[in-house]
Parts: C-alpha cells; sequence; structure tokens
C-alpha cells in the first residue's frame, strides 16, 4: 500500500515500479532472516541433544560406576568415621547424578513455566545460604499447574519479615543439627 498526500500528483508507474521491487526485496530478507534463525535454533537443538546424550552416557555412567566401588568400599572400612565419609560421598555423588539429569531435562528443552517455577524454588532455596541446602526435584515440573506453582514455593518471597522469622525461628530449633529432609 502507497499513500499520498491529498492533492498531491499521482505515483508514477517508475515510482510504482521502484516502491514494488523495494517490497519485494524487504519480504525475501525477512523470509531469509527467518530462515537463518530457524537454522540457529535447530543448531542449538542439536547441540543441546549431544551434550545432553554425551553427559548421559559418559558423564552419570561413569560417576554412578564410582559411586558403586565406593559403597562396595564401606564395609571393608575398619574405622566407622570412615564408613560414615564414604557413606556420604556416595550420598553427594548420587545428589550430583541427580542434578545432572535435571540439566539434562533442561537441555532438551523444558517448558518456558516449568523452567520459571525451578527458579523460582532455588529463589526461595537460596534465602536460606547460611543451610547447607540440595534440592532434588523428582519428576518433571511441567505438570505442575500454574495456580498450584504459585503455593508451592518454601518461604514466599512476598514476606520478608515472615521469612525472617522462619530463618530465626528454624535456626534456633535446628542449629544444632546436622541435616534436615524437608519433603
Amino acid at each position: 500500500m502507497a499513500l499520498r498526500d491529498n492533492g498531491a500528483q499521482p505515483f508514477s508507474d517508475e515510482q510504482l515500479d521502484m516502491m514494488a521491487a523495494f517490497v519485494d526485496q524487504a519480504a525475501l530478507a525477512w523470509q531469509l532472516a527467518t530462515s537463518q534463525r530457524r537454522m540457529r535454533e535447530v543448531d542449538v537443538l542439536t547441540d543441546r541433544d549431544r551434550i545432553a546424550r554425551d553427559l548421559h552416557d559418559h558423564v552419570i555412567q561413569r560417576l554412578f560406576a564410582v559411586g558403586l566401588a565406593l559403597q562396595r568400599t564401606v564395609p571393608r572400612a575398619r574405622s566407622t568415621e570412615v564408613q560414615q565419609r564414604l557413606s556420604d560421598s556416595v550420598d553427594d555423588l548420587q545428589g550430583v547424578i541427580q542434578e545432572i539429569r535435571t540439566t539434562i531435562v533442561d537441555l532438551h528443552g523444558a517448558p518456558a513455566e516449568s523452567t520459571l517455577l525451578r527458579q523460582r524454588l532455588d529463589d526461595a532455596i537460596a534465602q536460606f545460604s547460611y543451610l547447607r541446602t540440595t534440592v532434588q526435584l523428582t519428576g518433571p515440573l511441567s505438570v505442575v499447574d500454574a495456580a498450584l506453582a504459585d503455593h508451592v514455593e518454601a518461604c514466599p518471597g512476598s514476606g520478608q519479615q515472615r521469612g525472617s522469622a522462619f530463618r530465626r525461628d528454624h535456626t534456633q530449633r535446628h542449629g544444632q543439627r546436622r541435616g534436615r529432609r524437608v519433603h
């Protein structure tokens, strides 16, 4: 569509041809840019799939094998302190494996809502940085309804005083304990 002021001279055939050629070139440039963007997206997805496959096929299997070897060593240790340290190391390795699996799911392009929920949970837990925390999520977050996701956070960011009170109370009640699981 070409517009002109009222009373202005009509466009000449040459001007109309030039405008049509410009529109054709702009449309072609837009199609090319769209195709290039899609190709980059495919390249990124291909790389993510390759990385996820490598993590699963190589890294997780090796970590699992190390964990099994440590676990078989626990009964052979004479000291209960050494047995406990080996058991703790096995638990830590299992946590690392779970984190890698979560990363693999994220690499496969988790829906934006589940990624947002995961970030909200991580942020809520980060408020307790003075505690040693381990987060283990089992199952896909994509099945959590948006309305329910608002109620999932451990300590809502909207209540700063509430979070501080919880933090003080939690520290007083559990400050002496080595570990605590929250389900």
